[in-house]
């Protein structure tokens, strides 16, 4: 798997479509309920859809968050696992993938 800077080799029977996966390194706690902490690398299943209640990548303007993902009736709620944080309400936004693992280095 490849992001931006970096590539990490994982056993290709871990996951079923191996070609349509990157990673993305986490920034900040919005996700840590869920336990997705800052510096975690997340697995993404690239995807332009998701369903209500999945983690997804998603693109905003220029900028690439990782939140849970809800189609409500005249918006989208992306909402952090963070409950002293407020979710995101946003009228469209680019589904990137959907959050299928988690690689973390432990220091």
């Amino acid at each position: 798997f490849e992001n931006k800077e970096n590539r990490f080799p994982i056993p290709a029977e871990y996951f079923k479509n191996k070609n349509d996966m990157f990673m993305l390194q986490i920034q900040g706690d919005s996700m840590v309920e869920c336990g997705i902490l800052d510096g975690d690398y997340v697995i993404v299943e690239k995807r332009n859809t998701a369903e209500n209640g999945e983690i997804v990548a998603a693109l905003l303007e220029d900028s690439a968050t990782v939140k849970r993902f809800f189609k409500e009736k005249n918006h989208i709620r992306l909402q952090p696992e963070n409950s002293s944080m407020e979710p995101i309400i946003t009228k469209e936004c680019t589904i990137l993938g959907i959050v299928i693992g988690l690689f973390r280095v432990m220091k």
